[in-house]
């Protein structure tokens, strides 16, 4: 039998040991690795690593397995918590529906560095119950560039306006700050809440352009004024923050826009609201610090001289007035969801930024059952349908209302909400 030599033993020991111990050092470096792209599933699991064929089931769980710079994913549809984001990163959940849905803390908190950039993409962001104070959905403190796109917010907002919660509260502490909110809805559903709160540190600036996006609030029946009523704000801008407002909505609030700060009522920051946005349909719409749109046009050129021989060119006239911004119509639905017993009346409320024949109709499935007429005046309005069909009670079940508002130029805007009947 051949034998190894005691030398040789020695030489295959050290070997193994020596790669005992490059695989013990390698070992951390490989179970801390981050992804550049991780995934979250509603089925999911936050020991899993985040991959795609082992998802991780909340933004709180993927995060942490994420690098700087890296995206998140979803690959189906569910509710993803909340999460605090302290590096620079994406969260798109489009095109599945993914959300945020929180009680008691804010949805997705953004304290990152000086340098960090992040952008929230495809996200529904909703408190429950809608009246819990001191909660914003977004509630960015530090970082160089945010990015919020096609998403909603429903139910944020604080009870106490000093307390600066909104469904999107930019106040940072730490950075200078440049936000875009683009093709976002906002429903501000909270007693004194606010739709999007600029509000920056001592020190430091905030600028947010608000871009295709829609502030809806709600205000009590009006008594004294609107700054001791109570209801709902849509942009307070404070001092060392800007906001630009295009192609927008902010309508049904008791106040639409403010310029004062929160902190200090002598301080005011700024908002530039392009022409083709409209501020309608609430208390006291305010007043943006300039309005931004195309040139006045100028007046008629001066009548040729009279006399034997043609006369010099008359001086050109002054500059006339403005002219009016065409807008498109708007209605949005106050409730979503409406619930009801079957057979009672059903009371449609909605909000119009124009005056126009309201036509709501009821529909189950593809079959309409009902059709109620009547007309809309710029603000809050509402249609009610008896709960009848032929005669007799609606039967219970899920049904589609439908209402489409006409103005007078042509115009049509239509919005809907789902009614369960029990």
């Amino acid at each position: 039998m051949h034998r190894r030599s005691p030398e040789r033993r020695v030489g295959l020991r050290l070997l193994l040991l020596t790669a005992l111990a490059i695989g013990a050092l390698l070992a951390p470096a490989a179970a801390n690795a981050q992804a550049t792209r991780t995934w979250i599933s509603g089925v999911g699991d936050d020991v899993n690593p985040c991959s795609r064929t082992a998802p991780c089931k909340t933004l709180a769980g993927a995060i942490s397995k994420t690098a700087a710079g890296g995206e998140i994913n979803a690959i189906d549809s569910g509710g993803f918590g909340a999460v605090t984001i302290t590096k620079s990163i994406t969260i798109d959940l489009s095109p599945q529906l993914g959300g945020v849905l929180v009680t008691g803390t804010n949805g997705i908190s953004v304290n990152a560095g000086a340098d960090a950039d992040v952008i929230l993409r495809g996200i529904n962001f909703v408190a429950v119950p809608p009246s819990t104070p001191q909660l914003s959905g977004v509630r960015i403190l530090s970082a160089r560039t945010v990015r919020i796109e096609n998403s909603s917010f429903s139910g944020f907002g604080s009870t106490t306006p000093s307390n600066k919660a909104a469904s999107i509260s930019v106040t940072p502490t730490a950075a200078n700050t440049s936000v875009v909110v683009d093709n976002v809805d906002i429903r501000v559903g909270v007693l004194n809440g606010i739709g999007i709160l600029v509000d920056p540190a001592a020190t430091f600036t905030a600028t947010v352009t608000v871009r295709n996006s829609t502030i809806l609030g709600y205000f009590t029946t009006p008594v004294g004024t609107p700054a001791t009523s109570t209801g709902t704000t849509g942009l307070q801008v404070g001092l060392g923050g800007t906001a630009w407002l295009v192609n927008s909505t902010v309508f049904g609030n008791c106040l639409g826009l403010v310029t004062t700060d929160l902190d200090n009522v002598a301080d005011h920051g700024v908002i530039n609201a392009y022409t083709n946005s409209q501020v309608v349909g609430n208390w006291s719409d305010g007043t943006p610090t300039s309005i931004i749109g195309q040139p006045d046009p100028q007046g008629p050129t001066g009548a040729i001289g009279a006399g034997g021989t043609a006369g010099t060119t008359g001086a050109t006239g002054a500059t006339g007035t403005s002219g009016t911004s065409t807008a498109r119509i708007v209605v949005e639905s106050v409730n979503p969801a409406l619930k009801a017993r079957a057979g009672a009346r059903v009371r449609f409320a909605y909000v119009s930024t124009a005056a126009g024949r309201s036509t709501l109709t009821v529909r189950s499935g593809k079959t309409t059952i009902a059709t109620i007429t009547g007309r809309a005046k710029i603000g809050h309005n509402a249609l009610r349908w008896n709960g009848r069909v032929q005669g007799k009670a609606a039967k219970p079940g899920t049904y589609r209302l439908v209402l489409k508002v006409a103005g007078p130029d042509g115009r049509v805007a239509t919005t809907s909400s789902d009614l369960v009947l029990r």
